[in-house]
């Protein structure tokens, strides 16, 4: 009897050491390395813990201004949308019969016959936009830890034939592993210099027609947006767009984080419209488009003059004034305003625009993933105001290697060099590859 218990304990001692070695394969595997799945451990046990609500500062206008009186005093020159681009195709249709002048002295001449002669019909090349669409032929990634990003875009360039894996792509996009952000500009760059065989494109003031015109064609995107499983523990994200269903309002979407209702084989999941539509506007729905060069006729078609980044600027900047006139409380209205009006020359109304977006009240890790409100505060001289922003973000864990730059500058403008260079260090610890911080760390 003593043996059969001991053979017991000793198969359940064996088992117990079995399964925690096969766990720790599997979460070494799902999270790609040891560091990674360590990170998510404690993230997670840091998350059992009784935590107190993280306070990033808010800034209160010293005069708070409405939609209307704020986008009154932009000035901005009225936009005139251009027509769509379309073909031309040859239509034949019947020309008029043509009846000879009869004279005194001349006979009726007999009708000719009626002849079919070309005109011009002008048609889209595009299709029209269908009912559903759920696009496949790519190869879908689970992202390892904090990862989104170089996962994302790793299954959109496997639609595109490109056999490349999310390791490969976060080597380049976040050589450190607990970099919380990837820019658009940053994916941008990665796709141009390791695939100039395609055309990759950011556009920002998306609309859902635009969206459905292009996966109706064959043309998914990109997209960066917000995610918020728990109330107040949103996060930014990115997405594969890939699908939407007409009838019952939703979209399809690869997601390389959520997994609640996938099914096997995967073919995306689905976000409610509304839902989508807010999470979206959290980054000035901002999308990004890459496509074969065979198809640029195709994308321009349904694109338009948006094509061109400063068209696409104009365009964004009256479109989302016309947006703060009906919804001044919407405080992702102003961030984009804020953003906008910073790529469009105009720091000292940006700056009022992020303002009013942090006096409304913006999530606590906003200013993990955006970043122009301290450029603005820098451009108008508010060096204090950016410091103090820096550190309450570094404070509620979101560091990044732009932070640091935007804290080291404002610094040095203060006349601190030592505290400036310090803010560098710790930025280029976050990405030594970051050149705007290479440049400023050498003075």
């Amino acid at each position: 009897m003593g043996k059969s218990i001991f053979r017991l304990i000793i198969l359940g001692i064996c088992l117990a050491i079995f399964g925690a070695i096969g766990l720790f394969a599997f979460g070494v595997y799902r999270y790609g390395s040891v560091p990674a799945l360590i990170n998510r451990v404690q993230v997670e046990i840091a998350s059992l813990q009784p935590q107190e609500p993280v306070v990033v500062p808010t800034f209160v206008p010293e005069q708070e201004v409405s939609g209307d009186e704020f986008t009154a005093a932009l000035a901005l020159e009225p936009t005139q949308p251009l027509p769509t681009p379309v073909v031309v195709v040859e239509v034949e249709t019947e020309e008029p019969a043509v009846v000879a002048e009869a004279t005194a002295t001349a006979t009726a001449e007999a009708t000719p016959t009626p002849t079919l002669t070309p005109t011009a019909t002008p048609i889209p090349i595009y299709a029209p936009k269908l009912d559903f669409v759920n696009l496949g032929g790519y190869q879908h990634n689970w992202q390892t830890w904090n990862n989104c990003g170089p996962a994302t875009i790793a299954t959109y360039l496997s639609f595109h034939g490109k056999g490349i894996t999310q390791a490969e792509t976060a080597s380049v996009l976040k050589p450190n592993e607990r970099d919380k952000n990837v820019r658009v500009d940053e994916i941008v760059s990665f796709v141009e210099t390791r695939f100039p065989d395609l055309i990759v494109t950011p556009l920002m003031n998306g609309d859902a027609e635009t969206l459905k015109l292009l996966l109706s064609n064959n043309l998914p995107v990109m997209l960066q947006t917000w995610l918020e499983e728990d109330p107040d523990d949103g996060m930014g994200h990115y997405r594969f767009l890939v699908g939407y269903d007409q009838a019952a309002a939703e979209w399809i979407v690869s997601d390389s984080y959520v997994s609640t209702g996938v099914e096997s084989p995967y073919a995306g999941i689905r976000v409610e419209n509304q839902k989508f539509l807010d999470h979206w506007l959290v980054f000035d729905n901002i999308f990004i488009l890459i496509y074969e060069p065979e198809e640029t006729e195709l994308v321009q078609s349904i694109i338009g003059a948006d094509l061109n980044p400063e068209e696409n600027l104009q365009q964004a900047l009256a479109d989302y004034s016309a947006k703060l006139q009906a919804d001044d409380q919407n405080p992702f209205l102003w961030h984009t305003m804020g953003d906008l009006l910073l790529q469009d020359g105009r720091p000292e109304q940006a700056a009022q625009a992020y303002d009013q977006a942090r006096a409304i009240g913006l999530p606590w890790r906003m200013f993990w993933y955006s970043f122009g409100v301290f450029e603005a505060y820098a451009s108008v001289g508010r060096y204090q105001d950016v410091i103090d922003l820096a550190d309450a973000t570094i404070e509620s864990g979101g560091p990044g290697e732009e932070i640091f730059l935007w804290k080291g500058l404002a610094h040095q403008a203060l006349g601190d060099d030592a505290a400036a260079q310090d803010a560098f260090n710790k930025g280029l610890w976050w990405n030594p590859t970051y050149q705007p911080l290479l440049e400023a760390s050498r003075g």
